[in-house]
């Protein structure tokens, strides 16, 4: 059993850190979320470069209150039917890079691995190189995404970089 100190850290784990929207449809969890490798399966919910988050963050969330909370800074229309993500089989990852000075950059919940009692979240930042030119535009990118709770007690956000040539 979980402290209650552990309980509230596990409900939401915040770090900093420094796409047009899709959607796809909520599915609950099976028995079956981990392969023999760790890797867990996701569900991405919500992807934008427009969201209304405007600093960096990275989030665990396992209850619907605080998922609710999410929800009134995202807006209630960013995930089609919240009410069916069961928080007692999932939890909710936010990675959401912040208020960037030109379009495109994104950011990508790429995987969830569970090994022993640590489960790591890989979250990748793509940006083009130095120099490109880019449209001028405030973009906010974000992915949110669903997997299997967790049971393990140390959760880790590992951060990956990719830089892509310009564009033009």
């Amino acid at each position: 059993m979980l402290n209650p100190a552990t309980m509230l850290l596990r409900a939401i784990v915040v770090c900093s850190a420094a796409g047009a929207c899709t959607r796809q449809p909520v599915i609950r969890s099976s028995p079956r979320h981990v392969d023999d490798g760790g890797v867990v399966r996701i569900t991405h919910l919500y992807r934008s470069d427009r969201s209304r988050v405007g600093e960096p963050l990275r989030l665990v969330i396992d209850t619907a209150a605080a998922f609710d909370s999410l929800l009134d800074r995202l807006g209630r229309e960013s995930v089609p039917n919240p009410e069916s993500i069961d928080f007692e089989a999932n939890e909710v990852i936010v990675a959401a890079l912040g208020g960037q000075p030109a379009a495109g950059p994104s950011i990508a919940v790429d995987s969830v691995i569970d090994r022993f009692d640590r489960r790591t979240i890989v979250v990748t930042h793509t940006d083009y190189r130095n120099g490109c030119t880019l449209a001028s535009a405030v973009t906010r990118p974000i992915d949110v995404a669903m997997v299997p709770k967790s049971h393990n007690s140390h959760v880790t956000f590992v951060e990956r970089t990719r830089v892509l040539p310009c564009p033009f």
